[in-house]
């Protein structure tokens, strides 16, 4: 048994280029990775049974997190449309802080020093 959830969207289905986040004995993942290369072309390798679904519920939630955070964003810029451009400053500047550097950071690398975002704020 492998633990295989996909990834995008169904235009991304319909070209077969769908990420699968594959986890199980390696050994049973090649014997159907010809049936999953038909879905698609970019396959990540999460090791243990059940990592794939646990993925798969992580990156959903920080999907919608961003995408309520977006139009929370969205909502107050069309009531101050001069604060378009600030805004635009600042999520470039967020986009320089994002999870995958606080990932490596603050869980990979141990580093816990979170005046990141201060250094962020004092940038803006």
């Amino acid at each position: 048994m492998i633990d295989a959830p996909l990834d995008r969207t169904p235009t991304h289905a319909k070209s077969a280029r769908l990420n699968t986040m594959a986890a199980g004995e390696i050994e049973t993942f090649e014997t159907v990775k010809p049936v999953l290369d038909v879905r698609g072309d970019f396959f990540f390798d999460l090791g243990a049974l059940d990592a794939g679904h646990t993925t798969k519920l992580i990156n959903n939630v920080m999907g919608m997190t961003s995408a309520c955070t977006m139009s929370q964003v969205f909502a107050v810029v069309q009531k101050r449309p001069l604060m378009a451009n600030s805004c635009l400053i600042l999520c470039q500047r967020v986009r320089e802080f994002s999870l995958h550097v606080v990932l490596q950071n603050h869980v990979l690398d141990g580093v816990s020093n979170l005046g990141f975002i201060s250094t962020m704020v004092a940038r803006t």
